[in-house]
């Protein structure tokens, strides 16, 4: 029976990472949030307009306001035996080189313009068990390497075609010294006999950002005096907004004023139902924790009682039980309880 109640709630916690995990995805593909976080975590974007960057996803010519369908939970095989799923991948173009190519007759084919691989990653916890920034720059070295592929990059000896990647993970849940940390791990030059330097696009080929949004909960009163405060810096900003998406002390109603009127998000559908699904789901969690948390109190409570009786008493369980009154649904629950002990 201890074994079984294991498994379903460990099946019953997969199931609900699963739900916010997707829920996160779907959000994060939104072009206008993907456009603050790659200002705000990819220097190449910092000095473009924030309202030009969703031109440069995908270079899609459609209007729609999520990238598409085919750049999320992307499957990697190329290592047999190793797949990873990457929650999010596209490619996007580097504005400079994009506005340098001039007139459309002059441009090169989009697959040439699209010179970044980007790809984002939320994640509820950052310590699952190994240090997480040694996934996200493995996941950036899968990257690069699956490039030398004639499908789906450059062939034979063409190493100069790599295109740069950048591994983003959005970290949730996280230590509080973390709060509102952006950290990057890039390839660096180290000159040891002489000065001499490298083309800098010659070995800075992949970078891993870690962002950490403060986690704690906004006390009552708090998220006005937060939402005056004068915003620094860029990253700043985004930090914010990733706080606003996804800490839910914020109703529906709260986040779609604070988005629009301080991002200028306006959300649509499709993006506004996830946002509200994401918040009914936490509201759900949050709940069932309580309850759960109630009814675990009530159980030890219960069992500290029964073995008093027990001991000062000299009663059997069942009569202690039954003189504290306690509901029969509850009984085989404090007896297991009580063998545990």
């Amino acid at each position: 029976m201890r074994e079984t109640t294991r498994i379903a709630s460990a099946i019953t916690k997969n199931e609900n990472k699963k739900v916010y995990d997707e829920y996160c995805k779907r959000i994060l593909s939104n072009k206008q949030i993907l456009a603050y976080v790659m200002k705000g975590c990819i220097p190449e974007y910092e000095d473009t307009p924030l309202e030009e960057i969703p031109a440069y996803i995908e270079l899609s010519a459609t209007e729609s306001e999520m990238i598409d369908e085919k750049s999320i939970e992307v499957v990697d095989e190329a290592i047999p035996g190793s797949q990873i799923k990457y929650d999010i991948q596209f490619e996007a173009a580097l504005p400079c080189k994009y506005k340098a190519e001039g007139s459309e007759e002059k441009r090169s084919s989009d697959k040439e313009k699209l010179c970044l691989i980007i790809n984002l990653e939320s994640q509820a916890k950052d310590n699952p068990g190994y240090p997480l920034i040694k996934r996200a720059l493995y996941y950036s070295s899968r990257l690069v390497a699956k490039q030398k592929n004639a499908e789906l990059g450059f062939a034979n000896s063409k190493y100069g075609e790599i295109k740069k990647v950048y591994s983003i993970w959005i970290c949730i849940g996280h230590a509080k010294q973390k709060n509102d940390v952006i950290n990057s791990y890039t390839i660096q030059e180290s000159c040891h006999t002489r000065i001499w330097h490298a083309p800098r696009n010659h070995f800075d080929i992949m970078t891993a950002v870690m962002v950490y949004p403060q986690v704690e909960a906004f006390q009552k009163g708090k998220e006005d005096r937060e939402a005056q405060k004068p915003v620094k810096t860029f990253e700043q900003k985004l930090l914010e907004l990733l706080k606003i998406l996804f800490i839910k002390d914020f109703s529906m109603e709260k986040k779609k004023e604070r988005l629009e009127k301080e991002y200028g998000i306006m959300m649509k559908r499709e993006t506004e139902s996830e946002v509200m699904e994401m918040c009914n789901f936490s509201d759900f969690i949050e709940e069932r924790g309580i309850k759960k948390g109630l009814e675990q109190g009530k159980v030890n409570t219960t069992v500290q009682h029964v073995q008093n009786l027990m001991q000062f008493s000299n009663l059997s369980a069942n009569e202690a039980m039954k003189m504290l009154g306690v509901e029969k649904e509850l009984q085989s629950v404090i007896l297991n309880k009580l063998q545990q002990a």
